[in-house]
């Protein structure tokens, strides 16, 4: 197995603890990871959840939960259970997955039961979402991350009201590839856009911290930038006053753990 490759299926079986650590469901004990060793072993497991590797590409999972035997009543117990199985540790699904999220988010603002047969519009709504779910696993995607030692982590995030999130690059001299994505879902209480988007340069900064820790030994990542659309983010950031206890414990996160990445302005139309 090349040294990509590898390199893929770490990060992969690394994120994935975390990922089984939030399922509703604890599917079986893992064994302890340790770099490096035993990696066949993980190659066997990540192809057991549908995923397809070659020697230069990795293809995401061959099947969603439920496709197989899914019941003719939809429930919100069942649209849980489908959302929560997908396996998307580097987040390239998640245009499709974070639909799926902010679709569990609806049936609980409406007070929707677990058994309960969830109301005919948001079923239609379903139908859509799941479907675009089962075309999506198919996507295929490089196992090279970048073809030099030295490289940036730059880092691009931004908010809505319905969801926030960030994409990582790895940029080495003529090439630029995807790192990793990250994306949640608006919590149920609002807050305002400049509060999400400080929201999502908070969760940018943990994964520069878990990128730069995954690569450490591999990669010599020599500059981090963060860029994001919101003048008022930035405005916090360099703010020497004493702010408000939400807006101040994120940026204090924030600086903790990225001291020396750069924080830049982008404009809404190019952070798309």
């Amino acid at each position: 197995m090349g040294s990509y490759e590898s390199d893929v299926v770490e990060l992969f079986y690394r994120h994935r603890r975390k990922v089984c650590k939030l399922r509703a469901v604890v599917v079986g004990e893992l064994p302890k990871y340790k770099p490096g060793k035993g990696l066949q072993h993980y190659v066997q497991d990540l192809k057991a959840r549908g995923y397809k590797l070659t020697n230069s590409s990795v293809t995401s999972g061959d099947k969603v939960k439920g496709h197989e035997n899914r019941p003719t009543v939809v429930t919100k117990r069942e649209v849980l259970s489908i959302t929560a199985d997908v396996f998307d540790p580097l987040g390239v699904l998640l245009p499709v997955t974070i639909h799926a999220r902010k679709f569990v988010k609806d049936l609980w603002c409406i007070e929707c039961g677990w058994d309960v047969p969830i109301p005919e519009d948001k079923e239609a709504e379903w139908q859509g979402i799941y479907e675009d779910m089962i075309n999506s696993t198919n996507i295929v995607f490089p196992c090279q991350v970048t073809d030099s030692k030295k490289v940036m982590l730059q880092l691009f995030s931004d908010a809505s009201t319905i969801a926030y999130g960030i994409a990582a690059y790895l940029l080495s001299e003529g090439s630029s590839r995807l790192a990793m994505a990250k994306a949640k879902v608006a919590p149920i209480k609002p807050l305002t856009i400049p509060k999400l988007d400080l929201t999502a340069v908070m969760l940018a900064a943990r994964l520069t911290k878990y990128i730069y820790e995954v690569y450490a030994d591999e990669l010599s990542i020599e500059n981090i930038y963060l860029w994001t659309d919101s003048q008022i983010t930035l405005y916090w950031l360099s703010s020497k006053k004493l702010l408000l206890v939400y807006v101040q414990k994120r940026i204090d996160e924030i600086k903790a753990l990225v001291p020396d990445a750069e924080f830049h302005y982008l404009s809404t139309k190019d952070n798309q």
